[in-house]
């Protein structure tokens, strides 16, 4: 998924959140710093993945990569670190562990949002899927 739906190029990085049900109002406020240099790095979309079996949310940050500079980067990893999240640059990876990631790790996620406007947009979209019901059969939500 990462920016599935952006025109153009774009830079995903990865906020993974264990335990994000206990937690999740308090990851909304230690990500308010985040928010604010995704937006001035001028954040593209952001993808939600949640896996129910762990209660472990992802948030892909979706970045134009002519604009993101390494210290913006930088930044969001500490601030992310601050709030308790694992950092991931899949692009550093090297290349058998950004292949596995992406086709073996982030399709145990069976919850899925895209294209999300902010982080904020996603959290709440976050916070709808652990308050909702489960629906039998579906799995997976675009």
């Amino acid at each position: 998924m990462s920016g599935q739906g952006l025109k153009g190029p774009s830079y995903p990085v990865f906020l993974v959140f264990p335990q994000v049900v206990q937690r999740l109002g308090a990851i909304l406020n230690a990500l308010e710093p985040v928010s604010a240099v995704a937006a001035r790095s001028h954040l593209l979309a952001v993808d939600l993945y949640f896996r129910t079996a762990t209660g472990t949310a992802i948030l892909a940050l979706c970045f134009d990569p002519r604009i993101l500079t390494t210290d913006a980067l930088a930044e969001i990893a500490s601030l992310a670190g601050r709030a308790g999240a694992a950092f991931v640059d899949a692009s550093r990876l090297p290349e058998r562990a950004r292949r596995r990631f992406h086709e073996q790790y982030l399709p145990l996620y069976e919850v899925r949002r895209g294209s999300l406007g902010s982080i904020e947009e996603a959290l709440g979209a976050l916070a709808a899927e652990i308050s909702a019901p489960p629906s039998a059969g579906q799995i997976e939500r675009v």
